[in-house]
């Protein structure tokens, strides 16, 4: 949906002009340009031909071509089309030097009054913080942008930032402040016959009454929505809805009419040859559906395999956004460690100002007349109030950058701990090949381990991106319906030549139809670092085991091994904040000293507890629990 707005507004408010054939060409032309019309052009040039070839201009190149435009003495009217221009190319991969140029561009428009430029460069800051569930700044510059866009009188912005609003308060779970935003929005794109639009808000309002379990209702809304949406080319709306009504349809017991709603949605894929992308894949929604769907008509089988199939394209549906999302990660993390050092600088800036001042005036004073000491006594009194202000300011400020360089380093060693097993294992697999010490049949197996290995690595990497998003952005776990069998099997095999090179015996005893309600990612992360322990501190050719048990509405799974134990003066601070140690395995492996610390973060994030029972010479269980599925 977000994606859906972004190209809208992309395309409704650049500029199209000629070629041109390369950069360096343009830079010299732009230099001995005199006149705002033949800058305006050149500029219109430079963005076509960017717009065709995304090579065309490098980050250098940038910062000539605005250096240039500065130059200039009608600079002012120019630059803050430019810098927005420059926020839309770094959109896809900079989000925080994006971010910088809308909002330097959106206070170039505000000293010109153009409400409904500022307006859209305050909208894309909005979609930006929506698109990384920063949802308070979401919400900030939706308003703002809203505020400006009626002043415009430019209905699709006003329909946008009403959208916008209304999907962050559904989302922050205010349910009747969506519903009144998706309204709002709904009435001014009736009003211009928008049917795209009119579709949409329909669809969403639909969604309210389908959280809020008004079935009857939410059916309305989604029922008109693909009335609307089949007037207009929204392929993939159509798409959507057709699911979202079979959804509804489960909900109300009735499974043989949400099926054919679902074949409906695969035929329409299939006529209007509708292929994935990183923005539309409704393939995992389907396959939820219908695993439901065969659930409630008594179909197991079915059902399972669904099941299984959603669970595939669920993993796999953001790979490329969590490629992107590391690159993404250290450019907000750069992108605001840099605004901490411009604000500290600013406010140190003041305080010198503000201090050669006070200084004159004391000086002044003391030529002038003796008399006026207890004025002096009163400014100095205020200097100090105002440094010790500052001085504050300042250590609030280098708190802030205190944290953020923990974070960092927990991220590095979360790394280090999460990803140098299974490196290792492909190393020793590589070597093994490049040596020649191993027969054809060898090699194709291990072949096939090999690419096990490497998906078992990016399966950790991606869940890795998750937790160091959600330390670095606050942002919300993400429960849902989970088979721990499948987790622990993803763990049981990225661990496997670990244990294998220990000779330790690995077996997973966990139920194939055992379920708990949690994040996925953060479930993995806390086999991966418990079984990765009780590996490292298990003698030659011991036994480490997965186990788990429903009792009493929760679900108790256990790690259990036979190794070396745990000393007392060291069990009672495995999971204590602050307690960073680590002890050497069996075979002297090393580790980062806060493994069990962040499994307990995400334990406790996820609404379960963890403890340990060990003896010495005998071996140690970690026991967790977590919540389990309601009863059906």
């Amino acid at each position: 949906m977000r994606a859906v707005v972004f190209t809208l507004i992309f395309v409704c408010f650049t500029k199209v002009a000629l070629s041109a054939p390369d950069i360096k060409h343009y830079l010299s032309q732009l230099r001995q340009a005199v006149t705002e019309i033949e800058v305006k052009r050149i500029i219109a040039d430079i963005e076509d031909k960017a717009r065709k070839d995304k090579k065309f201009i490098a980050d250098e190149d940038y910062a000539t071509f605005i250096e240039i435009v500065q130059s200039k003495p009608f600079a002012k009217k120019i630059l803050p089309g430019v810098y927005r221009w420059i926020g839309l190319r770094y959109a896809s991969e900079r989000m925080g030097a994006a971010v910088q140029y809308f909002l330097e561009s959106a206070t170039l428009f505000a000293q010109q009054h153009k409400n409904l430029e500022q307006a859209l460069c305050y909208l894309e800051v909005a979609l930006f913080q929506h698109n990384v569930n920063n949802l308070n700044e979401a919400k900030e510059y939706y308003v703002k942008a809203l505020a400006l866009a009626k002043d415009s009188l430019d209905y699709r912005t006003i329909i946008i930032c009403y959208n916008g609003t209304g999907l962050v308060h559904r989302e922050s779970k205010q349910y009747d402040s969506a519903r009144m935003d998706f309204s709002t929005g709904l009435a001014m794109a009736q009003a211009k016959s928008d049917l795209a639009w009119v579709g949409i808000l329909e669809g969403n309002i639909g969604s309210i009454l389908l959280l809020q379990k008004e079935y009857d209702s939410s059916l309305y809304y989604y029922q008109k929505n693909l009335a609307d949406i089949k007037k207009t080319n929204e392929i993939e709306n159509e798409v959507e809805t057709y699911e979202r009504i079979a959804r509804t349809l489960i909900y109300k017991k009735k499974p043989n009419l949400a099926l054919s709603y679902l074949d409906s949605c695969l035929q329409v894929i299939k006529e209007k040859k509708i292929s994935p992308h990183e923005f539309f894949n409704p393939y995992d929604k389907i396959y939820e559906s219908y695993a439901m769907a065969y659930e409630q008509v008594g179909n197991r089988d079915k059902a399972y395999e669904y099941f299984k199939k959603f669970h595939e394209v669920n993993e796999g549906k953001n790979i490329f956004q969590k490629a992107q999302g590391l690159l993404q990660l250290q450019s907000d993390y750069n992108f605001k460690q840099k605004q901490s050092e411009i604000d500290l600088l600013r406010k140190i800036n003041e305080t010198d100002a503000k201090v050669i001042v006070q200084q004159g005036y004391i000086q002044l004073a003391f030529i002038v007349i003796i008399a006026l000491l207890a004025m002096v006594v009163l400014v100095l009194v205020y200097t100090g109030k105002q440094k010790k202000r500052v001085n504050d300011q300042l250590n609030k400020a280098n708190e802030e950058l205190d944290r953020l360089n923990q974070t960092k380093d927990k991220l590095i060693s979360v790394v280090s701990h999460d990803l140098r097993s299974p490196l290792q294992n492909l190393s020793g697999m590589m070597t093994l090949i490049n040596d020649g010490h191993i027969t054809q049949h060898q090699f194709d197996e291990h072949l096939r381990k090999i690419n096990q290995q490497m998906n078992a690595t990016i399966n950790a990497l991606d869940s890795l991106l998750k937790w160091a998003n959600a330390q670095l952005s606050n942002v919300k776990i993400h429960p849902e319906l989970l088979l721990v069998r499948k987790k622990s099997e993803l763990v049981v095999n990225e661990l496997y030549n670990q244990a294998l090179k220990k000779g330790i015996t690995l077996t997973n005893k966990i139920p194939e139809d055992l379920m708990v309600v949690a994040d996925g990612s953060q479930l993995e992360i806390i086999l991966r670092n418990l079984v990765s322990n009780a590996i490292k501190f298990t003698k030659q050719h011991g036994t480490v085991a997965i186990q788990g048990i429903q009792r009493e509405g929760r679900v108790e799974i256990r790690v259990e091994d036979n190794g070396v134990g745990i000393e007392a003066e060291y069990k009672n601070q495995l999971f204590k904040p602050g307690k960073k140690f680590s002890l050497p395995g069996t075979h002297q492996e090393k580790g980062t000293g806060i493994g069990l610390t962040i499994t307990k973060e995400m334990v406790l994030a996820n609404g379960g507890d963890i403890h340990v029972e060990s003896e010495i010479g005998k071996g140690s269980s970690f026991i967790f629990t977590l919540a389990a599925p309601l009863s059906t």
